[in-house]
């Protein structure tokens, strides 16, 4: 879209392409893109159309737990993740805790 065209030429991706992570960008130029963002409109961010013909079904819950084939602990089924084709929690997995992941004491 045209906001897309308008970042295309900033700075920051010029050091993407050269393989460079966030992080190691100067703060300058992290900074003035993510301003950039920061401050469009909504017009400029998002294209909403209606879809037709669509209907939207929720995917139903469930409380079924599946047991990890490396520690042994139980999982809801949805956070299972399958490792060298093994059914393992996420900890097994080797997910990385973030400030988004909720982690439970094992049980020894």
């Amino acid at each position: 879209n045209e906001f897309q065209d308008k970042l295309a030429p900033h700075e920051f991706f010029k050091y993407r392409k050269q393989g460079i992570e966030p992080s190691e960008i100067p703060e300058e130029v992290r900074a003035d893109i993510i301003n950039m963002v920061l401050n469009a409109t909504e017009e400029e961010l998002f294209t909403v159309t209606k879809l037709e013909n669509f209907h939207y079904e929720p995917t139903k819950g469930s409380f079924n737990k599946v047991k990890c084939e490396v520690c042994g602990e139980y999982t809801y089924e949805r956070y299972i993740r399958v490792k060298d084709g093994k059914k393992v929690c996420i900890t097994c997995a080797g997910h990385k805790i973030d400030e988004f992941t909720v982690e439970t004491p094992k049980v020894k």
